[in-house]
Parts: C-alpha cells; sequence; structure tokens
C-alpha cells in the first residue's frame, strides 16, 4: 500500500510554512526585547508580548487543524483571521 494515499496525510501548504516562519521570527524579536531590557519591568513586557504570540499561534493552529483547508476559500479565511488578529 502506498504511503501517500492515506485519507489521514495531507501536504504542508506554503501558507502553513509562512506563518510557521513569522511565529519563529516573533519568538526572536521578543528574545532580543528581552535581552534589550533585562529588568522586571522588561520581563513583564516580554510575558505579556509572549502570550499574545502564543494566543494567535494557538488560534492559528486550532483553525487550520480544525477547518478543512482544502480550498482557497479556507486558506484565505485562516489567513484572514491571522491578519485580523484572530478575530474572526
Amino acid at each position: 500500500m502506498d504511503s501517500t494515499s492515506d485519507p489521514a496525510r495531507r501536504e504542508i501548504t506554503p501558507l502553513e510554512l509562512f506563518f510557521g516562519l513569522v511565529f519563529a521570527f516573533a519568538i526572536g524579536q521578543l528574545s532580543h526585547q528581552l535581552l534589550a531590557h533585562p529588568t522586571w519591568t522588561g520581563a513583564a513586557q516580554t510575558l505579556v508580548l509572549y502570550l499574545a504570540v502564543y494566543a494567535a499561534w494557538a488560534y492559528t493552529t486550532w483553525a487550520v487543524t480544525l477547518g478543512t483547508g482544502r480550498g482557497p476559500a479556507d486558506r484565505a479565511d485562516a489567513a484572514g483571521g491571522d491578519v485580523r488578529g484572530g478575530c474572526s
């Protein structure tokens, strides 16, 4: 049996790779934020920003996983939710 015919297996789209890169970049920027402000206030600010990035990542993962993601409309809806800050 060919492993590519498995219905549970699906390809990763370029849009998913792009958003993965965006979130990795955001975490990198947060580490620079913390290095630039090594105080308790800087740590608190970085934590608040991290929680916002984490919430956006969690929403994106949830929306893409539950959506069919088969057509352009589904992908545009997931991307639009991310651009709007997760409010769809």
